[in-house]
């Protein structure tokens, strides 16, 4: 579900009348921490946001940037979206030498007009105007100003003062001025701090300055994912003609119910052939399935954001009969085909993505970009990613698992959590057969089976679409690039299940008379290996895994283990790694169980000395001596 925003989204801003400015700025006056590994500094940056009421909003801004390398991706490109919503008012773009002339004017004519679908997306009202500044010499400075004229108050234009990673900033100023002082204003949480704040028996007036700021404090904001956007958040507001109210999740949860109010009807036809997937199953754990079996053979996903359709679902007859619907869609069309069953459920909107929204119990905002389905049963709730066409029932996982979010139920609305992934389920399981030969490269047979978020280990490789050829091609550039006269001998993709054998020079390295066996076959999740990366600038693993892994190494007549792994116990704050070997002269039995338990560390040195600790215990090879 995504919200259609009327945003600022120029990459320019000014703080500064430019008539008076324009040919007094010198790149010699400004400091030298700024000019340091920057691509462009916003010179002045001026956004101020008027809110007459709920049903106009002005936003004007004014900005100058000097462009210091004409690469720069982001700070040269000048954009601002709109929609049915909003109208772009006063738009004036001037192209400067960094010594005040003017080299040239751009028009509104020159700007690419254009609708922001895209991929998925079927229909948009969204769209936007763009050009790209290119000058032969740097630097320069482009001044712009416009206002934005709206009239609905249910997404305010957002204030994000970065541009880019590499574009320092000088001066940056946030101002708005709240003339319907009976209708409550507040403004989400950020980096910036509290607002300087004046009022009068006319108007409430709420202003942000920020100055000098290099790019190595950007990066690091950036880094830390600390929150940088001010979204102003109007009580009581509208939208499409539809009132609502934010000073509860339990108000925002009765506007979104009545949005979706007659969209869940079925013609009687319809319902017939409802009734027949169900047939005579009467478990309703079961009926679930089927209906979202069905559900998933029967529709796709596809993005439609039309005016208050970025809220509303879309009539559930309409996805029946066309096949196809958004998050919202899709999940009002579920609730729908399990009415049919007598079976309750609720829709729920919720952030969805890799970083995951934090939701503060005393303070409602639309934080969110995406809908499921919760079913209660008797002994719990299954919850639906009604997007997804391969995903068994109940299974969230990274995208919306381990999160909070708002169950829409008109006057029982409340914040839920969604199912909890912990590193008891999520499981990654190896089991490694390595036949050894001397004179001949070694075979490896490997079977892993997934569950919990553990599907998501490679559950790009278990959709249907992907031929066996296909699939043999993902394996050898993804995890075995050296692999020879690979053959998938099994794949289930309801489990999911798979096993593959090749040859490998690579993980059974033949040097003479000796073997030396690298048990590091498979690669670590994702998640892990993100952590791991970015230890420096996390406080915590993301998502806990639990990886066991058992290898039945050949030994060849005639050959001795001239070097193992001991037996091992390592245990640390959020990781165990154990070891336990069997030696049967014939073969070599090796069991390894490495346990990555999501949570915050006790402090900055354990967690630098994680991944050390990891690859310090799993960098032993085995080593066969066969002289």
């Amino acid at each position: 579900m995504k919200s259609i925003l009327t945003y600022i989204a120029f990459g320019i801003f000014v703080l500064f009348d430019i008539q008076n400015l324009v040919g007094q700025f010198q790149l010699s006056t400004i400091p030298d921490t700024l000019k340091e590994d920057t691509e462009a500094i916003i010179l002045a940056h001026n956004v101020v946001t008027e809110i007459f009421d709920k049903y106009k909003i002005k936003t004007t801004i004014k900005s100058s940037t000097m462009i210091l390398d004409n690469n720069a991706a982001k700070p040269n490109l000048i954009y601002v979206v709109f929609d049915k919503f909003s109208k772009i008012d006063d738009l004036k773009i001037t192209i400067l030498s960094a010594k005040g002339k003017k080299i040239k004017t751009i028009k509104r004519g020159q700007m690419i007009n254009q609708s922001l679908s895209g991929g998925s997306t079927i229909a948009s009202d969204a769209r936007i105007m763009y050009y790209q500044v290119l000058e032969n010499n740097t630097p320069y400075i482009i001044n712009t100003e416009y206002s934005i004229n709206s009239k609905e108050s249910f997404t305010i234009n957002s204030f994000d003062p970065i541009v880019s990673p590499k574009t320092a900033i000088l001066n940056s100023n946030y101002k708005v001025i709240h003339h319907d002082i009976n209708n409550k204003l507040r403004f989400s949480k950020s980096i910036w701090g509290a607002p300087k704040a004046d009022s009068s028996l006319l108007q409430k007036t709420f202003e942000w300055s920020i100055s000098s700021l290099t790019v190595k404090r950007i990066s690091e904001i950036l880094k830390y994912n600390q929150e940088v956007t001010i979204t102003p958040i109007l009580e009581n507001f509208q939208m499409d003609g539809y009132d609502g109210n934010l000073s509860t999740w339990q108000n925002f949860g009765i506007w979104l119910t009545n949005l979706g109010k007659g969209a869940d009807i079925l013609d009687s036809k319809s319902v017939e052939e409802i009734k027949q997937v169900i047939g005579d199953e009467t478990d309703k754990k079961k009926i679930v399935d089927k209906l979202y079996q069905y559900l998933q053979h029967q529709t796709r996903y596809v993005s439609i954001q039309l005016g208050i359709g970025g809220f509303k679902p879309t009539m559930a007859q309409d996805v029946h009969n066309y096949k196809y619907g958004d998050c919202k869609a899709l999940s009002n069309y579920m609730k729908t085909l399990l009415a049919v069953a007598n079976i309750p459920s609720t829709y729920i909107i919720i952030k969805a993505g890799d970083k995951k929204n934090i939701i503060d119990h005393q303070f409602p905002q639309n934080t969110f970009n995406h809908a499921i389905l919760g079913v209660p049963l008797d002994s719990d709730t299954i919850f639906l990613e009604c997007t997804s066409q391969t995903s068994p029932a109940g299974f969230l996982g990274s995208f919306t698992g381990n999160r909070q979010a708002l169950w829409v139920d008109g006057s029982d609305s409340k914040i839920i959590n969604t199912k909890v992934y912990t590193h008891q389920s999520n499981k990654i399981k190896n089991e490694y057969e390595i036949y050894i030969f001397k004179d001949k490269v070694a075979t490896l047979n490997m079977k892993q089976s997934l569950d919990g978020m553990g599907r998501e280990h490679i559950n790009y490789l278990f959709t249907k679409d992907f031929s066996p050829e296909k699939f043999k091609s993902h394996i050898l550039s993804r995890l075995l690039n050296d692999a020879q006269d690979l053959e998938v001998k099994n794949r289930n993709y309801d489990v999911p299940f798979f096993e593959y054998e090749f040859k490998s020079p690579k993980y059974v390295l033949n040097s003479r008379d000796r073997f030396f066996i690298d048990l590091n076959i498979d690669k670590l999740p994702k998640e892990i290996d993100t952590d791991f990366n970015n230890l420096k600038f996390r406080k915590e693993f993301s998502v806990g895994y639990t990886i066991q892994e058992y290898f039945k190494i050949h030994i060849p007549e005639g050959c001795i283990v001239e070097k193992t792994i001991e037996n091992q116990n390592n245990q640390y704050q959020q990781m165990d790694i154990n070891y336990n070997i069997v030696n049967n002269q014939s073969t070599l039995d090796v069991y390894r169980t490495m346990v990555f338990k999501s949570g915050p560390f006790d402090n900055q040195e354990k967690m630098a000395s994680y991944h050390e600790n990891y690859k310090k215990h799993t960098a032993s090879k085995i080593v066969l001596n066969c002289k």
